[in-house]
């Protein structure tokens, strides 16, 4: 149940993010900081991790930018774009339990097709335009997305070894 409340949550986020864009950004970046304190009261042990991943994707897409595969209005990422960054971290992190189940390779190839998709839909609702084809847009984010998806592997394998070695030393 709570995956599937986690799960509803993000597209809601992201619904409200990539349709609502500049005009409803603040109501996003509510939304997020709601998602961190939500958080901090579950398990303040998730912060490094989620911080980690939202850090990553923003300096990403900061590239993509700069590189003009990715046009936004504003000159730096926008708000709600951060925003869905830190929402999709702690989703990701919510997650956990099942990209960790999976082959690498699964998870790998399934986000960086999910990733791909979500853009795409957003370049569709206009909440971001391509400097490029699309094709050789969806390229570079298929790309992106699966090191990006490895990453979060990267990340959360760790925080799961971290836990186990801490549980170890406490018991």
């Amino acid at each position: 149940m709570a995956l599937i409340l986690a799960s509803a949550w993000f597209n809601l986020v992201w619904f409200l993010a990539v349709i609502g864009t500049e005009q409803w950004q603040w109501v996003t970046l509510c939304f997020a900081l709601m998602t961190l304190g939500y958080q901090h009261r579950v398990d303040q042990k998730t912060w490094k991790p989620t911080l980690l991943i939202a850090v990553v994707g923003c300096l990403v897409d900061s590239l993509n930018q700069y590189l003009s595969i990715f046009q936004f209005t504003s000159t730096f990422l926008p708000v709600w774009l951060l925003s869905l960054w830190i929402v999709f971290a702690w989703y990701a992190y919510q997650l956990k339990r099942i990209l960790l189940r999976f082959a690498p390779f699964y998870v790998l190839t399934v986000g960086a097709l999910g990733g791909c998709l979500s853009y795409y839909a957003g370049y569709k609702l206009n909440a971001v335009d391509y400097g490029y084809s699309v094709l050789i847009t969806a390229s570079i984010v298929f790309l992106e997305w699966a090191i990006i998806t490895l990453f979060i592997i990267k990340v959360l394998r760790h925080d799961e070894k971290s836990k186990l070695c801490h549980s170890e030393y406490v018991s």
